[in-house]
């Protein structure tokens, strides 16, 4: 039976969005699992295959691509997870059935249009946090400039300066993806282009930031904490090198795979629920849409 429609306080999303993953885990698992399993597979070939770095002379170039490749793969891993989440999440709110092949057929047609938006995200995060870096240098070298030689003077207004350019920067790039959180969203339900989605997000988490920030905090601290209890694992093996290296990926991958689904559960979640408190709109119709368009697809490719 479907759920009804209304605003959600913070508490009541976190609590659907786990009663969904839990009523809903290997379809979810399946949905999201694109992004780790790539990622997965670009670090073992890192550690031991034609990525791997030749020479130690190598090492810088080689981390600037890596760091690369690695965004990319999450940035597509993310497109896919995220636009599948939203239909499937759509789906399961009207009662209906959703399988994993119907969750990806579905979400076929505005690939580009996803990767553009995460890709506009990204780039917007990045800057913003290495305008407020360059301000922390500017600052420091501005102290030193007044006057400031001594190494105890320095040392100490170059940590302060350091210090807050750091954590600004961190904010300033959290507060960028929370503005721009919704948009993925909004392309996919709403059928719209990069820069209309980046607006209509903008518009939807008006006022809504801070339970937008909450929502990925809870996210990153699960996280931090699967890594944790997962990652310890690997201490237990005896010896170092590839082996270490690829039990590391590994248990990457584990905590990875079981925690995606509650960082795209909830981000769909709070785009209709914001939708509902903005724009009192019946979503019941565009959530129909996005079922049924599932089950044609389906039909459609047999």
């Amino acid at each position: 039976m479907a759920d009804p429609l209304r605003p959600l306080s913070t508490r009541q999303l976190l609590i659907r969005t786990f009663r969904l993953y839990r009523q809903n885990f290997n379809l979810f698992i399946g949905v999201s699992i694109i992004g780790p399993a790539t990622l997965l597979m670009y670090l073992l070939l890192r550690v031991h295959g034609p990525l791997a770095p030749v020479r130690p002379q190598s090492a810088v170039a080689s981390m600037v691509v890596a760091i690369l490749i690695g965004v990319t793969i999450m940035v597509v891993g993310l497109t896919i997870s995220l636009a599948a989440t939203v239909k499937t999440v759509a789906a399961l709110h009207l009662g209906r059935q959703m399988r994993l092949s119907e969750a990806y057929r579905a979400c076929k047609g505005s690939f580009w249009r996803r990767t553009g938006i995460l890709i506009s995200v990204f780039i917007r995060a990045f800057l913003g946090g290495v305008l407020f870096i360059f301000a922390g240098m500017f600052a420091l070298g501005l102290a030193a400039a007044l006057g400031y030689n001594s190494r105890v003077e320095a040392g100490t207004i170059g940590f302060v300066c350091g210090g807050i350019a750091l954590v600004v920067a961190i904010l300033a790039s959290i507060g960028i993806y929370v503005r721009f959180s919704l948009a993925v969203p909004a392309c996919v339900v709403e059928n719209i282009g990069r820069t209309l989605a980046l607006r209509r997000s903008a518009f939807l988490t008006e006022g809504a930031r801070g339970r937008v920030a909450a929502v990925f905090s809870v996210f990153m601290i699960l996280s931090f904490v699967m890594n944790f209890v997962i990652g310890e694992s690997t201490m237990l093996l005896r010896g170092h090198g590839i082996a270490l290296q690829i039990a590391n990926a590994t248990a990457g991958f584990i905590a990875a795979s079981l925690i995606a689904p509650v960082g795209t559960i909830s981000m769909s979640l709070v785009y209709y629920d914001e939708r509902v408190r903005k724009e009192a709109f019946d979503l019941q119709p565009a959530m129909a849409v996005l079922a049924e368009h599932a089950v044609a697809t389906q039909i459609g490719s047999r």
